[in-house]
């Protein structure tokens, strides 16, 4: 008996120690496997940050809207300048000479890529305001974007000769005399051209992070599926109205695309308005549950009416040249719950990858 009960203490001691041995190993696998997740949460979390860092601009839309509409004011403003030809050449011909016989005009479009802008002043200055620093930033750009040269020169024209007549048709022959002429040119830069070499390597890592993010905020939907990032013909801000010629601010973006166009609701919401005017032409407004507004104008025809519940991505109708309009495009504009603009660029996607 007292053998046995030695062999069976035995058995239940190495019974024991083999079920610890199998515990402390399963402990070992479990705190290890432990690890490697908090280890993998802890990496996807810090990529995941610096992935939200370097490709979200650290502003608010307002902020954004601000600084491109500053910019497009220093545009308005060589613009309103150069459109009023008579004050102009009275102010060359008392700095040149009251004998400049012609004014020859060699005048860039005005126009600069929004997202570049940001781009370039969320890489450089990160968390920024629209204060005098900025401002004086975006005048120095400006100077170097825009440049605008006088030149005289003496060359021949053909000019009528008063001292002879023809007797049968009354008209006098014309002759060959130098003249003074003044060459008015406004050359223009590209902004990328402008802006890239005033950032150091690691600035310009985060500009091209914002820049094909397009700023990284965009929370609605597309409104095409054509990709109108180099389509806008008139930017967010003040501007010399194309028909009017009246110096008024342009509550959103003008965008180069045919009559005909489908056009699609950036937003879950009711339609607030769905009618025609003089100067919209035929035009919706779109409300989503925040009080934020989406806007379509000059549209051909529109799909939706009155008071009618959309979602994210229904067709709402085709775009057109409707209204007070030069030519067939798409206004599109966005407000904030305020009915405060803001430039659409930043709401919406310019591209259409995630429509089917």
């Amino acid at each position: 008996m007292k053998k046995k009960a030695d062999t069976y203490r035995k058995h239940i001691v190495k019974r024991t120690l083999a079920t610890v041995s199998a515990v402390g190993g399963l402990l070992l696998i479990l705190i290890s496997a432990m690890l490697f997740v908090i280890v993998l949460i802890v990496g996807l979390t810090q990529g995941s940050v610096q992935t939200y860092v370097e490709t979200v601009v650290q502003v608010d839309y307002g902020v954004m809207s601000d600084a491109t509409a500053y910019y497009r004011r220093l545009e308005t403003d060589l613009d309103e300048y150069l459109s009023d030809r008579e004050t102009l050449e009275e102010e060359l011909q008392e700095e040149y000479g009251p004998d400049i016989y012609e004014f020859i005009y060699d005048l860039a479009d005005f126009g600069f890529s929004n997202n570049t802008l940001i781009a370039y002043l969320g890489a450089k200055y990160n968390d920024f305001t629209v204060d005098n620093i900025i401002r004086a930033e975006l005048d120095s750009i400006f100077e170097e974007m825009y440049t605008l040269v006088i030149e005289t020169k003496m060359e021949y024209r053909d000019v009528p000769d008063t001292s002879v007549t023809d007797p049968d048709t009354g008209e006098h022959p014309t002759i060959q005399e130098l003249k003074k002429i003044c060459y008015i040119t406004l050359e223009k830069k590209e902004l990328e051209d402008v802006v890239e070499p005033r950032l150091t390597e690691e600035q310009r890592k985060l500009y091209d992070g914002y820049r094909l993010s397009t700023g990284g905020q965009q929370m609605y939907g597309p409104v095409m599926q054509e990709d109108w990032t180099n389509k806008i013909s008139s930017n967010f801000g003040e501007r010399i109205h194309p028909i009017t010629k009246e110096r008024k601010f342009h509550k959103g973006v003008d965008i180069a695309v045919p009559k005909g166009t489908k056009l699609y609701s950036a937003v879950d919401g009711t339609v607030t308005i769905a009618k025609y005017s003089d100067s919209a032409g035929n035009y919706i407004e779109i409300q989503n549950a925040t009080g934020w507004t989406v806007t379509f104008m000059h549209m051909d025809s529109f799909a939706v009416a009155q008071g009618q519940k959309i979602e994210k991505g229904d067709f709402v109708g085709y775009s057109g040249n409707t209204g007070n309009s030069t030519g067939p495009h798409l206004h599109l504009q966005v407000c904030n719950a305020s009915g405060e603009p803001v430039n659409p660029i930043f709401i919406i996607p310019q591209n259409c990858h995630m429509m089917e």
